[in-house]
């Protein structure tokens, strides 16, 4: 579907789209031109999103000719007040376009644009479809609109405006009382999160008591929407991985417990358990050396390897080159002992 405005996001870094966006409305001086900036803003003594819009007229030097402010409520979130913001623009410009040849609506949040740029029947359909209606209406008066972003907090005035005005706005008496999908959705993941928080409060202390072993023992709980693994890790690391983590795979001390193998212990006499074959067998010292250098701590713990950002990246890598934990390896050391 062809929207009735262009939206434009530049590819620079702030400080050179402020610069740049600057310099743009200094070149606008006396054009007949429109610029329209909004904003949204929640405060902690607020009472609900509020929403400023702001307009100056550049034929006359860049004069305030309007400005707005509102409260959407408690029931929705700051991003549905962007979205507000934006719509409130195109509305302004849709009962004067008659006055002006171009109007350039201004928005400091990406994700919001994004929204109104590419029509759907996703969350923010309505403000999308005032958006189009009001654009259409300034087209027909012969002018021309388009939404832009520009960055926010960054000297550029009249987002400054926009964002005091949204201030201000979050402060007033809310004119509805509606509780938007987003903010349920919200709500209900923080509800769920502390359902699972005190479901493991109340069963991770009997659990390292039956078993001081057990990964609750070892790790601290992480309730997250998604697999720590970086996307394009191969199926063979990231299943070693786990298996490592948990402590339930291709180790001897694991499969010896199930009758699965004939001795617990590595080549090397040592319990061939994660912890020994991460930080302390001395087939991979070599390799252990790199990953300590790559993490660039003192001590490798399995807390910093398997439990954080930079520690899992590191792990797969030595996980790829070792092999460990994997169905290849284990067969490899049986036949290494084979033939020993």
């Amino acid at each position: 579907m062809q929207t009735p405005y262009s939206v434009h996001i530049a590819e620079q870094s702030k400080e050179d789209a402020a610069l740049a966006h600057n310099m743009f409305m200094q070149s606008k001086l006396g054009s007949s031109f429109l610029a329209i900036y909004g904003d949204a803003s929640s405060v902690p003594d607020g009472t609900g999103i509020g929403v400023g819009m702001v307009a100056y007229d550049y034929h006359a030097r860049g004069q305030q000719v309007h400005h707005r402010t509102l409260n959407i409520g408690k029931g929705q979130i700051v991003y549905n007040g962007e979205l507000e913001a934006i719509a409130q623009g195109f509305e302004y410009a849709s009962t004067v376009a008659w006055k002006y040849d171009e109007v350039h609506v201004f928005a400091d949040n990406q994700a919001a644009i994004y929204r109104i740029k590419t029509p759907s029947d996703n969350p923010g359909q309505v403000w999308q479809l005032r958006c189009m209606q009001a654009a259409q209406k300034v087209v027909e008066a012969g002018s021309r609109i388009s939404l832009h972003w520009v960055p926010g907090h960054t000297d550029v005035a009249g987002n400054e405006t926009a964002d005091q005005l949204a201030k201000e706005a979050a402060k007033m008496s809310p004119s509805s009382s509606m509780t938007s999908l987003a903010l349920t959705g919200i709500k209900i993941k923080q509800l769920a999160r502390k359902e699972w928080h005190a479901y493991l409060a109340k069963e991770t202390p009997a659990a390292i008591q039956k078993n001081p072993r057990t990964y609750a023992a070892k790790f601290t709980w992480k309730i997250l929407k998604k697999i720590c693994i970086p996307p394009g890790t191969k199926r063979e690391t990231a299943c070693a991985f786990y298996r490592l983590k948990i402590g339930h795979g291709y180790t001897k001390s694991y499969l010896y417990k199930r009758g699965r193998a004939e001795t617990d212990r590595c080549h090397c006499g040592a319990l061939q358990t994660p912890e020994h074959l991460f930080l302390s067998c001395n087939r991979y010292s070599s390799e252990r050396k790199l990953l300590k250098k790559e993490l660039d701590i003192p001590t490798l713990t399995l807390q910093s390897l398997l439990h954080t950002k930079h520690g899992i990246e590191a792990t797969l890598k030595f996980l790829g080159s070792t092999g460990i934990g994997t169905r290849k390896w284990y067969l490899g050391e049986i036949e290494e002992e084979e033939e020993g």
